[in-house]
């Protein structure tokens, strides 16, 4: 593996995307479907400059590399191994010219990054304010933290792209907007044809008005427990969904 080591408790993964693989521990939460789904909706345009705010172990910065190779990541974690698994990925992958790591608390930002450098941030940001797994829970940073640290490093217009539960939608798109965002596309996502949304995407523009595109909801099964065909694409990359 290119001379990468793995630590005891640790396997690597691969994304079936660009044969881009990724390390992982094999205990506790590394990531879930919903950030290959933001990953999906972020549309990354070419030659971007992205930072990922709270980037795990940087599946995020890898989807979106695998996507399109022609950007550039720098990744933002608080928590060190998991900061040093992003490290290890890129020389796993030998695109550590690309994607680039920080072990930073992103609530504290201008310590590490440079303002008004960047075209988009993506975030899969802690969802709930009290429940015991620190990546899900709102100890570190929250939502006002996550829009305020994204407003200091975007350029004008630039893109947030983030999620969170569909029932605090209207809580993270407020915190946006005191932030100078304009909510630009939400999307909504169902489990299962006829539930109700259980996650929203969304994203804001910086510095900018803009209308908000909501586009069409996205439904990961159909009534007999099968993926759909976009959630097919989505997944697992089969050929572009129409």
């Amino acid at each position: 593996m290119l001379g990468v080591q793995l630590y005891p408790g640790e396997k690597t993964e691969d994304l079936q995307r660009g044969n881009i693989k990724i390390i992982r521990g094999e205990k506790g939460f590394t990531y879930g479907t919903d950030s290959i789904l933001l990953a999906y909706f972020a549309n990354v345009k070419k030659n971007s400059k992205v930072c990922d705010l709270g980037a795990g172990n940087g599946i995020l910065s890898m989807l979106l590399y695998a996507r399109e190779s022609s950007i550039l990541v720098d990744a933002v974690e608080i928590d060190a191994l998991q900061a040093d698994r992003i490290k290890r990925s890129a020389m796993l992958n030998n695109i550590q010219d690309k994607i680039k790591t920080y072990n930073a608390d992103f609530r504290k930002i201008s310590e590490v990054l440079q303002p008004a450098s960047y075209d988009m941030v993506i975030s899969n940001p802690p969802y709930y304010e009290m429940r015991g797994d620190s990546a899900r829970t709102q100890i570190t940073a929250n939502f006002k933290d996550l829009a305020k640290s994204a407003g200091f490093l975007l350029k004008n217009r630039g893109r947030l792209v983030t999620m969170c539960p569909a029932m605090s939608m209207f809580k993270m798109s407020n915190v946006m907007q005191e932030e100078k965002f304009s909510i630009s596309r939400l999307r909504f996502v169902v489990s299962k044809a006829g539930k109700k949304p259980y996650l929203a995407l969304i994203e804001g523009r910086f510095n900018t008005n803009s209308e908000c595109i909501i586009e069409p909801t996205l439904t990961v099964l159909d009534e007999f427990g099968n993926y759909t065909d976009e959630a097919q694409h989505i997944y697992f990359g089969t050929e572009e969904y129409k």
